[in-house]
């Protein structure tokens, strides 16, 4: 038994070292190691670690180096664990180097960087990892590897998954050790792949290792060959992409993830983002049809996005329906999959093809026209269009991002062309020209006495006269003296179209035949009537004498009369000198004719079968109404047929679709509020105006209700931002900007937000509204830092500590401008007690500054009204300070977020750093709201510390724009170093913040996406919440991106100043 005094502990090791000739002559080498050992430990310590020592020294001595080496690693682990952990450690280490030399060596160099990154209370555990093999040298290999990964994997994985692994390795060791050792050296080198996750990699490795039907020795070696055949990033997708499937138990094979580096391999064209997102919506249904879906993109090389996007829209539909038809689809050599890829090839990607057809569009008008791509037929969407491109000045024509009508490619070229010379057609031809007090030139001017203001203002009981003094388009006007406005839309609708089509062949005689073949088509496509309602059968009778003047009707022989009424005024119209004005006469015409038919319709087998020029041969004078009688109409507007009043919409051919008589209103909307807007400054309502024109599915109808209800129109001086650019002011904006104070001051701005489902941005989708704070809690900042005392101070000198010198001086050099005296003379004394010189005198004088910009993005949502659990204030150690009284307050969210704010304030006073501090919260898209506390290039001045305390809960949390308003700010400025710090208390969450029923999934998308766009404008992130279940969607949100989650809220001001120092340092 050893001494317990300290006099005679030396006496001890020095009567041991003596006695071991090995040790003494290496006396030298070990004097240091055992003298600290010995300073650090107790007397009944260094009785327990000497007899560890004594029992390696003499089973070592042939081998002094790893006794040497023992000594030399003691030390360190003493230095970093507890004393009771280092004598648990030690007892290990003896049973360790009763194994093989190579075991204990192993255990040995990788102790100091596991002890560093281990719980203290898993140590016993993992000395035994190598219980349970054989002593064979193929056993000794594969124990040395699993200890030397070990660092690696405990970092970054919890300890029992770990364990977890290991034992799966020995299971699998045991019956087959050869392969499995291959297999281990694989899997070592893959998570020692920079920026691969590990966890996600363990995690996807045990689910495969824990698989019946998988091999992993296969998928290891698969993976292994794609670690040298793919780039590092292609690599980190690779995994990435297996381990989103392997959650939803799809089956990995070599094949499979042989497939999956072909898509990402096509660098330019992998669309590997798409393929993930699709993918990931396909294994939700079933697992199985994602190895087809992949296998299937790889004959997509020379396919664009949006045909992939088509072929995989048309199979998850399908998939939804019946799940085998699905599988059927996304599996080659099936007739399914063969019709389908035929249909995609011979498909017409616009967007390759637009820069051709607007040289068309140019060659046609000679003017300037714009092909704007319509991916998802969505109404505002299209209105927002129109709307951009009014407000630069230009025109444009609206076709759909694919053309897949045909399985030829050459048909589906004629069909975009003839579409895109149709709406050029109203462009050229002033459909949206049209005016009330023009004359027509094919008919009488009806219009004269039915819109006169005189005659409406006599009547009594009608609104039509406010119809007419209303700011309305002209066409407006028109349409809302129908009572049925849908009938007679479609009616005029039809005929303008008709209109068009004739002066299009007329003037341009090289794309006649193309033009009659397509609307041929699109007459067959049109198929036989389903509802035989009278107006219905006027209506298809139109429409057909509209596309082809030489077609054959299939009619009903009792409404003969009024269709023949119908054609001939039509084809008084198809005349190549008539206006837009002359399509309002013709409608009105028509009208009549439906509002006087009257009876039942007989079935269709006593239908008559009858040539347009025999209908057109017909006259019946009689039957055209006089002006007075179309004049009394209108007053009256009386029905003889109630099916008029229960008509249905009718749908119009597939090239002439996109002319939504919607959208001729918005246009001359638009025109109206440009004028308005030019004259006496004033922005139009066009935001107003589509989102009316949008929630009317009548066309004109709620409107013309809300006139009919309050008698006034849409005012004239009535404001609504405008189509902002991306992150920039409206000019109203910047003229309330010079009137308001400072502390009222808004600022708004518009910002895309990514739909995750759609695979694209929502255009100017949300306003950011910037916010000023009051300077009204003066008191609140001195309030704080007295609160928080030495702390606040402590914290402050550590920061200054951070000030950039003009020359900083670094020691212990081997060469440099002077010697250190004091490092001599450490030196000299070292040498004179024997330990021998590092020979390290000098010094060097660096030039070092910071240039720094940071950017603070603090959630203050209504969720951070929520009180903080006492238990977890008082239980806090990190802001233990005598003149903090936790219990005396009651505490929420935003308090401590206030209180953080504070002490950074505090702390970054004198460093110099920019730094910018804004609050954020909002409700709904229109009305995410920025709160300036203090701008990125603002002083550190008594007015910004006065606005801390006015801070208080607000709303929801909308994520997305706040960040890509954040970035935009950061973005503007020069800064070596840049970073965007994001505080919240939970999840992105706002009213309306996705697409039905996928509310938290879609925030997270859009929110990750902002995180992504800050990164490729060289702009750090990081995210701090106070969300206990931030795990669950930060890994998510911030994939390759730091953040860190806090256990209780009271660790934020500590925190939040140490990770400042961290990420900027």
């Amino acid at each position: 038994m050893y001494s317990n005094s300290k006099e005679k502990i030396i006496e001890t090791i020095e009567g041991i070292l003596d006695n071991n000739k090995i040790l003494s002559d290496n006396r030298e080498f070990l004097d240091k190691d055992i003298l600290k050992l010995s300073e650090k430990l107790e007397g009944k310590e260094i009785n327990q670690f000497l007899h560890v020592f004594v029992g390696i020294a003499a089973a070592n001595r042939d081998n002094f180096s790893r006794v040497e080496y023992f000594l030399q690693v003691s030390s360190e682990v003493l230095g970093i664990i507890p004393v009771e952990y280092f004598l648990q450690w030690c007892e290990i280490m003896d049973e360790v180097f009763s194994q093989t030399p190579k075991i204990s060596d192993a255990f040995l160099r990788n102790t100091v960087a596991i002890i560093e990154v281990l719980k203290y209370r898993h140590i016993d555990r993992w000395g035994h990892i190598a219980e349970g093999f054989e002593g064979d040298d193929l056993s000794e290999k594969f124990i040395c590897k699993t200890i030397d990964i070990t660092p690696l994997l405990v970092k970054e994985i919890q300890f029992e998954q770990f364990e977890n692994l290991i034992l799966l390795f020995k299971s699998f060791f045991k019956t087959d050790p050869n392969s499995t050792s291959e297999c281990l050296n694989n899997f070592s080198k893959i998570i020692s792949v920079t920026g691969v996750s590990v966890p996600t990699f363990v995690d996807l490795f045990i689910g495969v290792m824990e698989c019946e039907d998988c091999s992993f020795k296969e998928v290891l070696e698969s993976l292994k060959v794609s670690v040298d055949s793919l780039s590092l990033s292609a690599f980190i997708k690779l995994i990435d992409y297996l381990a989103l499937l392997h959650k939803h138990n799809c089956h990995i094979s070599n094949e499979f993830i042989s497939d999956i580096e072909q898509v990402i391999n096509n660098n330019e064209k992998s669309y590997y983002d798409l393929i993930k997102q699709f993918s990931k919506n396909l294994v939700v249904i079933d697992p199985v049809l994602v190895q087809g879906f992949v296998r299937g993109t790889l004959f997509f090389d020379n396919f664009s996005e949006i045909k992939i996007k088509n072929w995989y829209q048309k199979g998850y539909d399908l998939c939804q329906k019946d799940i085998d038809s699905g599988k059927l689809y996304f599996t080659m050599n099936t007739d399914y999959f063969r019709e389908n890829l035929i249909d995609i090839a011979t498909s017409i990607d616009v967007a390759h093809t637009k820069a051709v057809f607007e040289g068309y569009c140019r060659a046609l008008t000679g003017v300037n026209i714009d092909i704007a791509l319509d991916y998802q037929e969505d109404l505002k969407n299209n209105l927002r269009k129109f709307e951009k491109l009014f407000m630069e000045d230009r025109m444009g024509v609206l076709v759909p991002g694919l053309v897949n009508l045909y399985s030829s490619i050459d048909m589906n070229h004629a069909w975009l062309k003839v579409r895109i010379t149709h709406q050029i057609g109203h462009i050229e031809f002033d459909t949206f020209g049209f005016s009330l007090n023009r004359k027509a030139n094919m008919f009488e001017n009806y219009r004269n006495k039915i819109f006169s203001l005189d005659r409406w203002q006599k009547k009594e009981g009608t609104d039509k006269a406010k119809y007419l003094l209303s700011d309305y388009s002209d066409l407006a006007k028109f349409i809302s003296f129908f009572d049925n406005r849908d009938l007679a839309m479609d009616v005029f609708t039809i005929l303008e179209d008709g209109r068009v089509d004739r002066h299009i062949k007329d003037r341009y005689k090289g794309i006649a035949d193309v033009y009659k073949n397509i609307q041929q088509d699109s007459l067959e496509r049109i198929g036989s009537l389903k509802v035989n309602t009278p107006n219905q059968i006027f209506l298809d009778s139109l429409l057909r004498y509209s596309l082809d003047q030489d077609c054959i009707l299939n009619i009903p022989a009792s409404y003969k009369k009024q269709i023949s009424v119908i054609l001939n005024v039509a084809q008084t119209l198809f005349q190549h000198s008539s206006s837009v004005e002359d399509t309002a006469e013709a409608t009105i015409r028509i009208y009549t004719v439906f509002n006087a038919c009257s009876g039942q319709v007989e079935d269709q087998d006593s239908w008559q079968k009858i040539k347009i020029d025999d209908l057109l041969s017909l006259t019946y004078e009689a039957n055209f109404p006089t002006e007075d009688e179309i004049g009394q109409l209108f007053e009256k507007q009386k029905y003889q047929d109630d099916s008029l009043q229960e008509y249905e919409s009718f749908d119009t051919v597939e090239y002439r679709r996109d002319l939504d008589p919607r959208i001729i209103q918005f246009i001359l909307n638009m025109k109206d509020n440009y004028v308005m807007e030019n004259s006496d400054g004033n922005k139009g309502s066009l935001e107003k105006i589509i989102d009316d024109i949008v929630s009317d599915d009548n066309g004109f109808e709620e409107d013309v209700n809300n006139l009919q209800k309050n008698g006034t129109p849409i005012s004239s001086d009535s404001t609504s931002m405008n189509n902002v650019p991306y992150g920039e002011k409206s000019d109203q904006d910047l003229k309330e900007d010079s009137t308001k104070s400072d502390d009222t001051v808004e600022s708004s701005f518009k910002y895309d937000e990514w739909d995750f489902k759609l695979f694209d941005y929502k255009k100017n989708w949300c306003t950011v509204t910037e916010k000023l704070v009051p300077q009204n809690q003066e008191e609140y900042f001195e309030d704080v830092i007295n609160k928080y005392g030495l702390l606040a101070r402590a914290i402050k000198n550590q920061f200054e500590a951070l000030l950039p010198f003009d020359f900083r001086k670094q020691n212990r050099l081997y060469d440099g401008e002077e010697l250190n005296i004091e490092q001599v003379i450490e030196e000299f004394v070292n040498v004179r007690a024997g330990y021998g010189s590092s020979e390290r005198f000098y010094m060097q004088k660096h030039k070092n500054k910071r240039d720094v910009a940071v950017l603070f993005l603090v959630d203050v949502s209504a969720s951070t009204a929520e009180s903080i659990d006492l238990e977890d204030q008082t239980n806090d150690l990190h802001l233990t300070n005598k003149n903090i009284n936790l219990s005396s307050d009651f505490r929420r969210i935003i308090d401590v977020e206030k209180e953080s704010l504070a002490l950074l304030f505090y702390a970054l006073e004198n460093l110099g750093d920019r730094c910018g501090i804004y609050a954020f919260s909002g409700y709904g898209r229109d009305n995410v709201e920025l709160f300036v506390l203090k701008e990125l290039e603002e002083s550190m001045s008594d007015v910004v510390k006065s606005r801390i305390g006015s801070l208080n809960p607000m709303h929801a949390t909308r994520m997305g724009p706040a960040i890509r308003h954040a970035t935009m700010k950061l973005d503007s400025i020069s800064a070596k170093t840049k970073l965007l710090f994001l505080i919240s208390d939970g999840r992105p969450q706002d009213r309306g913040y996705s697409r039905e029923g996928v509310e938290k999934e879609y925030a997270v998308h859009d929110t990750k996406k902002s995180l992504e766009e800050a990164k490729t404008k060289n702009i750090n992130t990081f995210c701090l919440t106070v969300d206990k279940k931030g795990h669950d969607y930060l890994q998510e949100m911030c994939q390759g991106m730091g953040y860190e989650v806090l256990d209780s809220v009271d660790l934020l001001p500590t925190r939040l100043l140490y990770l400042y120092r961290k990420l900027t340092t």
